[in-house]
């Protein structure tokens, strides 16, 4: 039997590391580019979580949610894309309407 399912707490942590692990590539595209934009993607990513990773959120939500604190977006809906996203294509400043794979996946032409 392995680690995780003797100890509730070890189970717990993988969860939680595992959602944050999947919310920070999901999200690196943006945190590139502003790295003070953490909390924000982070918690907009994770809020829809489980018990273990809602937890880990609850105090640093209050922080940022008092009187006082700098404000930032809070989404009020779930991301509406596909779970299999694996990772985002940066380069275009504009739209892109087409994408190649070449024949043995290791390069994609887009325009």
């Amino acid at each position: 039997m392995s680690r995780s399912a003797e100890d509730p707490a070890s189970r717990d942590r993988d969860v939680a590391l595992t959602a944050f692990r999947r919310a920070l590539a999901r999200e690196m595209h943006v945190l590139r580019g502003d790295p003070g934009l953490l909390w924000q993607q982070l918690y907009n990513r994770l809020q829809w979580e489980d018990e273990p990773v809602r937890a880990l959120l609850e105090p640093e939500f209050e922080r940022r949610s008092a009187l006082g604190a700098l404000p930032w977006f809070r989404t009020r809906t779930r991301f509406l894309e596909s779970e299999t996203l694996v990772r985002t294509l940066e380069g275009h400043a504009n739209s892109v309407n087409a994408c190649a794979f070449s024949p043995d996946g290791a390069r994609v032409g887009c325009g």
